[in-house]
C-alpha cells in the first residue's frame, strides 16, 4: 500500500470549540463545545480500548470511493495492526460501518474493541456488535495517537431544531472558517443518548 504524508498545523482547541459551537447552536435547542481534560475512555460510558486521545495525533484516509464504485473491490482489505504501523503510532449487504477501536501500545498485548455498526433493515434500528476481527475493507477514516491523557473537545447537542444533523453542523463550521486551504480533521468518540440515528 502506498503511503503519503501531509503534515498539518491544527488550530488551537479553544478556537475549534468556538468554530464548531456556532452552527450547532443554529440547529439545536442547546449546544456547547468546550475544551476539557479527556476522561479515561476505557471506563463507562465509552468502554474503549485505550484511555486517552493525546500524543502525536495522526489521521489516515484509507481506500476510498474507488473501492465502492462502479463495483465493490473485495480485494481492498486492511489489517489494523499494519495500518497503525503505517500511521506510526467481512463483507455485509447492509449499510454498516466498521468502527475500529484498537490499542497496540503494548507490543505484547493488543486490545481490540472494534465494533460493527449497522442499521437493521427490518426494524430501522441501529446495532453495535463487537467483532474479533482486526481487519477492515473498502475504506476507512482513522484517528490514532499515543493514547495519552490531555485536553480534548467536548461537544454536546440536544433537541434538533434545524435541518442539519450533528456531524454536518461540525463540518459546516470547519468549512466556513478554514475552507479548502486549511483542512481540519477531528477524531474521537461519539456518545449517542436518547436519540436514534437517521442514517450512517
Amino acid at each position: 500500500m502506498s503511503v503519503t504524508k501531509h503534515p498539518r498545523r491544527p488550530p488551537p482547541l479553544t478556537e475549534l470549540a468556538a468554530v464548531i459551537e456556532r452552527p450547532l447552536r443554529s440547529n439545536f435547542a442547546t449546544a456547547t463545545a468546550s475544551v476539557v481534560q479527556c476522561p479515561d475512555l476505557r471506563q463507562p460510558p465509552f468502554h474503549l480500548a485505550a484511555s486517552g486521545l493525546s500524543g502525536n495525533p495522526c489521521v489516515a484516509d484509507i481506500g476510498g470511493q474507488q473501492n465502492l464504485f462502479p463495483t465493490l473491490n473485495l480485494n481492498a482489505k486492511y489489517l489494523l495492526s499494519s495500518l497503525a504501523g503505517d500511521m506510526q503510532i467481512g463483507v455485509n449487504n447492509n449499510n454498516n460501518n466498521n468502527t475500529p477501536d484498537f490499542n497496540n501500545t503494548d507490543s505484547l498485548k493488543v486490545t481490540n474493541g472494534t465494533r460493527v455498526i449497522q442499521i437493521n433493515p427490518k426494524t430501522q434500528s441501529p446495532t453495535c456488535d463487537p467483532t474479533p476481527s482486526t481487519n477492515s475493507a473498502l475504506m476507512l477514516n482513522l484517528y490514532g495517537s499515543d493514547v495519552k491523557p490531555g485536553p480534548v473537545l467536548k461537544i454536546t447537542a440536544r433537541a434538533r431544531t434545524g435541518e442539519k444533523n450533528f456531524t454536518n453542523c461540525i463540518l459546516e463550521g470547519l468549512q466556513e472558517v478554514y475552507g479548502e486551504s486549511q483542512p481540519v480533521s477531528l477524531g474521537g468518540a461519539f456518545l449517542l443518548k436518547l436519540a436514534r440515528p437517521s442514517s450512517m
